[in-house]
């Protein structure tokens, strides 16, 4: 079985990068026994013309700016080597490059016949040409909206709730935050 992992959205952050290698280390301890080959996806940002490699740095100084009324961070830079160095470490792993967005993401897929995406920090909607694992970290804005403004809540909550309706399951972190999920969008059935 391929199992391809998406790491846009995860590699924006260390925390991010740390969780993949704890994904990574689960696979690894079944990844003989199950015949899996994994695949990690990486967006190729190189690939972007200059124009649309400033829009995408634009956007996310824009959302940044629009959503962190409290707090400011830096437009990631991403050492691509570094993190395939980094993931390497966990198991047996091939790598792709794919041009940015979700149409590159299913063109990809597609080629390389990879049957399903875990886990994914982004809805890639129900249609999507193969089954993905999306991913809820927690649910920080319900215990201290105070530190989000009232935008950024109701995005949260409408990104949690098509996540839920979309996906094909859902990963979290720990059983606090399913408990979460279930306590807040009780209208969906969790495991």
């Amino acid at each position: 079985m391929k199992v391809g992992i998406p790491i846009a959205g995860f590699m924006d952050w260390g925390g991010g990068i740390d969780f993949l290698r704890i994904i990574l280390k689960g696979f690894n301890a079944i990844q003989k026994e199950n015949n899996l080959e994994l695949i990690v996806l990486i967006p190729e940002f190189q690939k972007l013309s200059l124009v649309n490699q400033f829009k995408l740095g634009l956007k996310k100084l824009i959302n940044q700016i629009t959503f962190s009324n409290k707090f400011t961070t830096s437009i990631p830079v991403y050492d691509v080597k570094q993190i395939q160095l980094n993931l390497s470490k966990e198991a047996k792993l091939d790598f792709l490059f794919y041009s940015v967005g979700t149409n590159g993401l299913n063109k990809i897929c597609l080629i390389n016949e990879i049957e399903v995406l875990i886990p994914s920090f982004f809805n890639l909607k129900s249609d999507f040409s193969i089954p993905w694992v999306g991913y809820i970290a927690d649910f920080q804005h319900k215990y201290y909206p105070e530190f989000f403004s009232s935008k950024e809540n109701r995005i949260r909550d409408k990104i949690f709730n098509q996540y839920l309706n979309q996906a094909s399951a859902i990963i979290v972190n720990s059983k606090a935050v399913k408990n979460d999920a279930e306590k807040f969008f009780n209208n969906h059935q969790t495991t």
